[in-house]
């Protein structure tokens, strides 16, 4: 990995709603935004905003197919890519260390007081319930 990309979310120069969007378009590929914009439940020109500054620091890429010439089509770089495989590789590595001093028996029972919590909070139609 290049210096240069180390922890971007870190040293201020992306931020979360920016890491968001280039999660969402990383995870979908490709994607129209007005798809993107729907799917993070932002207006249209909030993204738009956050798309630039992205396209700016090279994370992410914009074009109209010439299939539709209405759509715009969002889709991360390379280094945009790298970036987020960075920002979730400290992210692990982060947690990794707050558990550093955590026995086994008491990550057990963390773990079970979460999933019942995560159960607790689940929308009634994931339980099979109208």
């Amino acid at each position: 990995m290049f210096s240069a990309d180390r922890n971007y979310l870190a040293r201020g120069i992306i931020n979360l709603p920016q890491v968001m969007v280039l999660r969402q378009v990383a995870g979908s590929g490709p994607c129209p935004m007005q798809s993107l914009a729907r799917a993070l439940a932002i207006k249209a020109s909030t993204l738009t905003g956050i798309v630039d500054r992205l396209i700016k620091l090279g994370l992410l890429k914009r074009h109209t197919p010439p299939s539709d010439r209405r759509k715009v089509i969002a889709e991360t770089t390379p280094k945009g890519r790298r970036i987020l495989e960075h920002i979730s590789a400290e992210r692990k590595r982060r947690f990794a260390g707050m558990f550093r001093t955590i026995s086994p028996s008491e990550r057990g029972a963390y773990l079970a007081i979460i999933e019942k919590i995560a159960a607790g909070t689940t929308p009634p139609s994931a339980h099979g319930s109208p």
